[in-house]
């Protein structure tokens, strides 16, 4: 958020001025500078989205006030039949960063910690790091290269979607119905690029 809020003009070391001063700024010009080599450093795919959801504080304008799997887990949700589900190819929009030049994978290979997302707070060079990276080099890579697009599209896919949506289906289940789809089909256009 620093290097955003720097490449942006905002010189401060103070969380709360960044987060104001960021909410100034035009939501394109946001997405255009996160993308931006030369400010934010290679641009990793696989990690968090910068941009989501916010959780604000309680106020009568206020939308979401706690965390999405707070509210799923304690049941605060409304109580209708939910369709959910995931393509088994949603981690395809890394192909279109991979070709593009947006993203490199040889990265991956010189600095292989950057596979586990930071999400999972699991840190770097500790025994539970190489022996997380080992078991993700085996499964989806089969102990071969990290750089081939099509494991990375697997890679992606779950990390990012399935495993999520997965959860969220099984919180949803405890209190209403729930229909869960699995899509699997590759049409002649299946990619997109996000953040245009």
């Amino acid at each position: 958020m620093r290097r955003l809020a720097k490449g942006l003009g905002i010189d401060s070391d103070n969380t709360s001025i960044i987060v104001e001063e960021l909410r100034r700024v035009d939501y394109r010009v946001l997405v255009k500078t996160v993308y931006n080599k030369s400010i934010m450093g290679d641009f990793i795919p696989y990690d968090a989205h910068p941009f989501a959801p916010s959780v604000e504080a309680e106020g009568p304008t206020a939308f979401i006030t706690e965390r999405a799997f707070k509210l799923l887990d304690e049941g605060k949700f409304a109580k209708v039949p939910h369709i959910i589900g995931h393509t088994t190819e949603e981690g395809s929009f890394a192909y279109d960063y991979i070709h593009s030049g947006t993203t490199n994978l040889h990265l991956y290979e010189t600095s292989p910690e950057i596979l586990i997302p930071s999400s999972m707070n699991i840190p770097r060079d500790s025994a539970c790091s190489k022996k997380t990276l080992d078991e993700v080099k085996t499964f989806y890579f089969h102990n071969k290269t990290v750089t081939d697009p099509f494991s990375w599209t697997k890679y992606m896919s779950q990390d990012l979607f399935t495993r999520g949506i997965a959860k969220t289906a099984q919180l949803l289940a405890k209190k209403a119905d729930v229909y869960y789809y699995i899509l699997s089909y590759n049409g002649s256009r299946p990619m997109s690029y996000h953040g245009e």
